[in-house]
């Protein structure tokens, strides 16, 4: 990171989020995720919100959502690949179908 980089505020882990980890067995991995996810995409706001497959009934994950408006495709790619590598040594495998990340950016 460079010294210059801007510093998203740290976002909240909401109270559905949390009791959707308790309920799942994996709260113990929400923050340091997130934190992991804000490294990653250092500068990037993030928020975290619990959301549901459109397609599949009862199907939902924690979402790690980013802003990543401005960001050119080499520096996205690399984020992303930190994200995965991250999120794989933080939470055990079994419980990696309750996380996930998002990305969206501003025209």
């Amino acid at each position: 990171m460079s010294p210059n980089a801007p510093t998203a505020p740290a976002p909240i882990i909401p109270a559905d989020v949390s009791a959707f980890a308790a309920e799942h067995g994996v709260a113990e991995y929400v923050a340091p995720l997130l934190e992991m996810t804000r490294s990653a995409f250092s500068g990037a706001p993030v928020t975290v919100h619990v959301e549901e497959d459109a397609e599949e009934y009862n199907v939902r994950w924690i979402v790690f959502l980013l802003d990543v408006t401005g960001w050119d495709a080499d520096r996205l790619f690399k984020a992303r690949e930190e994200w995965v590598e991250g999120l794989m040594r933080i939470c055990p495998s079994t419980q990696l179908r309750y996380f996930t990340m998002g990305m969206w950016a501003s025209a």
